[in-house]
């Protein structure tokens, strides 16, 4: 950990303190978003037949919103476990690394706004395209505050080694990465869109692969 020699106990509990902070109001803004995904999905009316054969129908009828909700929430709770990662291995934060976190809170408002937009303006490209570049700028906002973080180790914990602190900046990136990539797939069409976020599984395996490679060839260069 490199603190900075002029930095007094009491900027060091403050910088620690807003840390805290910081993490409340990530994961209060997280559960916003979970609680906006599901509440306006459809119901069916107290006077329906409540038969299996309706429950079936209903589900057929709607299912483009919600696979489109349980695609919201499985990447909800991927960008929170995430934070959670970057943020349960800081000490302390500072004004530029808050900034970061507070641009992947705007990215994260940005995308309920996407999401809304779908709902007016259902099977139209636009409001997709909208929810990849807003979900792609929140992964790379929190991968940009983790390498500042990272820098001369300014804000990790002492007990996050250098190594691990890389292999974690690596596990972030696949969601934006994929999040980018996922853009073309808007225009053809929703089922196309929301497919196409499986294509984190390759990217995944990509980068693990490409990391691995190249920690062997530190090793051996050693």
């Amino acid at each position: 950990m490199n603190i900075p020699a002029n930095t007094s106990d009491a900027a060091l509990e403050r910088e620690r303190r807003q840390l805290n902070r910081l993490q409340t109001l990530v994961d209060v803004m997280f559960a916003l978003m979970l609680w906006r995904i599901v509440s306006p999905l459809p119901l069916p009316e107290a006077t329906d037949d409540w038969s299996f054969g309706f429950l079936g129908r209903f589900l057929v009828e709607h299912a483009d919103e919600f696979l489109s909700a349980l695609i919201g929430v499985v990447l909800i709770i991927i960008y929170w476990a995430q934070s959670n990662a970057l943020m349960g291995n800081l000490l302390r934060t500072n004004t530029r690394h808050a900034a970061f976190i507070i641009i992947q809170i705007v990215f994260l408002m940005l995308y309920e706004y996407a999401m809304r937009l779908g709902e007016i303006l259902p099977g139209l490209p636009g409001p997709q395209v909208l929810q990849s570049l807003t979900l792609a700028g929140l992964g790379f906002a929190g991968v940009a505050g983790w390498s500042y973080a990272m820098r001369d180790r300014r804000l990790l914990s002492p007990a996050i080694s250098d190594p691990v602190a890389r292999q974690l900046r690596i596990s972030v990136l696949p969601e934006p990465l994929t999040a980018l990539l996922t853009i073309p797939f808007a225009f053809l069409g929703p089922w196309y869109w929301e497919l196409s976020w499986l294509l984190y599984i390759p990217i995944a395996a990509w980068l693990r692969k490409r990391e691995a490679l190249k920690a062997s060839g530190h090793s051996s260069e050693a």
